[in-house]
């Protein structure tokens, strides 16, 4: 299996970090892999903030309770999205997620996202970002050094293909 397969398959959410700085030369790596994401009709529709600062981290986390994990990473990634978001738009910011990801695993860094999930905490996050009333965040990815051994598993495995895939039409074996 060559190592891109290996990267693909190994992913997995990270929500434990060591509280080290993600170089600059692995920030701007990273950032250039986002750069060339691909867009729905190539329209790029996102703005990138990078926040390093541990204060804004841990106040970005506590904005929701299932965040608070984020306050020790190295730095995350809020996905600033134009309101009103147009047609692909959330397509468009899941494939930039992932693709931070990879470009992180890759350098050894280790990533999870974290979500704002109402109104009240998009607003919370806009403020704290200083954003536009023309943009709005749901999502980060967030970078660091695990604490945790690297090929941990988590609640662990996946699904057999058998239950998620059908061929031809719903319910159809392998032929």
């Amino acid at each position: 299996m060559s190592d891109t397969l290996k990267t693909l398959k190994s992913l997995r959410q990270s929500r434990q970090f060591d509280g080290r700085p993600i170089p600059t030369e692995d920030l701007q790596t990273i950032l250039e892999v986002a750069r060339w994401t691909g867009s729905a009709r190539n329209r790029q529709p996102w703005h990138l903030i990078v926040v390093q600062d541990k204060q804004l981290l841990a106040e970005l986390g506590a904005i929701r309770d299932l965040n608070i994990w984020m306050s020790n990473a190295g730095c995350a990634i809020a996905i600033a999205m134009p309101v009103p978001a147009p047609l692909g738009a959330d397509y468009d910011e899941g494939r930039l997620s992932e693709r931070v990801m990879l470009a992180a695993s890759a350098l050894g860094i280790s990533s999870g996202t974290a979500w704002f999930v109402d109104d009240e905490q998009v607003e919370k996050a806009r403020t704290l970002l200083n954003l536009p009333e023309d943009l709005s965040v749901t999502s980060l990815v967030v970078l660091g050094y695990a604490e945790i051994a690297s090929g941990f598993v988590g609640h662990g495995g996946r699904k057999p293909l058998t239950e998620i895939v059908s061929y031809e039409v719903f319910g159809q074996p392998d032929a």
